[in-house]
């Protein structure tokens, strides 16, 4: 079996996955020609915007686009083209995570860090959730549970050491999950997975 060499981006943090990638200065999006298979013929295209910084990437399964938050501007990307999204973006931050929430049809963006603020989008505008719940942190993970509705947070560095706290959004408010689980740790990567109906954490450093 041949191997796959497409030219592709080189390694960077902060990437995003669903066949579509936004990283720290470029935009990349791996194309197939109809009836052949990604592995088969595909290419790297280099698409704008550029220079973002720290960015989060997800795809909005309500109006079936990948919207971009880079705590300075708000992108969406059609499959086809870019468009920015003059609105009020949620502020500047490092290490913000973004899940879509698909029982309200918006996508949740948490910016921890110095801000510790929770955002919406519903397509048209972000709008800021007032709430109690975690302390700020960053290089946290987010999943969104689809079949209890909730978002759920785990981990992060929190003033220079691991966390190992659990929290969960359901729209309107953060509650805290007391619990056992993984062992304290930030930079770590989490998913949900609906077959078995659980969230999957995978990796992290678990050092200072």
């Amino acid at each position: 079996m041949s191997a796959f060499r497409s030219p592709r981006p080189l390694p960077r943090i902060f990437a995003a996955s669903a066949m579509s990638l936004f990283a720290f200065a470029t935009a990349f999006i791996a194309i197939a020609p109809p009836k052949q298979s990604l592995a088969q013929s595909a290419a790297w295209h280099q698409l704008q915007p550029l220079g973002q910084g720290g960015p989060s990437f997800v795809y909005d399964l309500a109006r079936h686009n990948f919207i971009l938050a880079t705590g300075t501007e708000s992108w969406t990307w059609d499959g086809a083209d870019w468009q920015q999204r003059i609105v009020t973006s949620p502020p500047a931050t490092f290490g913000q995570q973004m899940v879509f929430d698909v029982l309200h049809n918006k996508a949740i963006l948490y910016t921890g860090a110095a801000t510790n603020s929770i955002w919406e989008w519903n397509g048209v505008n972000w709008s800021q959730r007032l709430s109690s719940g975690p302390v700020a942190r960053t290089k946290h993970a987010m999943a969104y549970d689809s079949i209890r509705g909730v978002v759920v947070m785990f981990g992060g560095d929190f003033a220079g050491v691991p966390d190992l706290s659990t929290w969960e959004w359901n729209g309107s408010a953060w509650t805290q999950r007391v619990i056992s689980g993984p062992s304290r740790r930030y930079s770590h990567s989490m998913t949900f997975d609906p077959v078995r109906g659980v969230t999957v954490l995978f990796g992290g450093n678990i050092s200072t």
